[in-house]
């Protein structure tokens, strides 16, 4: 599980450059960018992307996030997937304290889960009964 630090730094990343860097032509709109959606046949630019918040949102289609949402849209990425790309790319150290289950941590679930099944088979059985 990657941890709530390295998300944190990652959601720091500014919205403008990975929009850019993802291909993206932005234009400007005050305070804010635009562009065209990506997420939908855009002929105007409907997106925005609001630099004081670091966050996106389309007024056309409603897509909106943050960086991590616009990366898992954009590369049909999951969350992970997401936070690791974004890492890998603007050199963000990810750190991930998955720990793989012990071949004992796996067989006490599975005995666990087998004792759950055996102590709810009898309340269906009362509760399947025909009156």
């Amino acid at each position: 599980m990657i941890t709530q630090e390295s998300i944190d730094k990652v959601l720091l990343l500014d919205i403008e450059t990975v929009v850019s860097d993802a291909g993206i032509k932005l234009h400007n709109a005050g305070a804010h960018k635009k562009c065209a959606c990506p997420f939908h046949t855009d002929k105007d630019p409907s997106m925005v992307l609001y630099t004081d918040t670091n966050t996106y949102k389309c007024f056309g289609c409603g897509a909106h996030g943050d960086v991590i949402e616009f990366v898992m849209e954009f590369y049909s990425l999951t969350f992970y997937e997401a936070v690791r790309k974004l890492g890998n790319d603007y050199n963000v150290d990810i750190v991930d304290d998955f720990k793989p289950k012990s071949d004992e941590q796996r067989s006490l679930e599975l005995h666990r889960e087998s004792l759950e099944a055996i102590v709810a088979r009898p309340r269906l059985v009362i509760l399947e009964k025909p009156v």
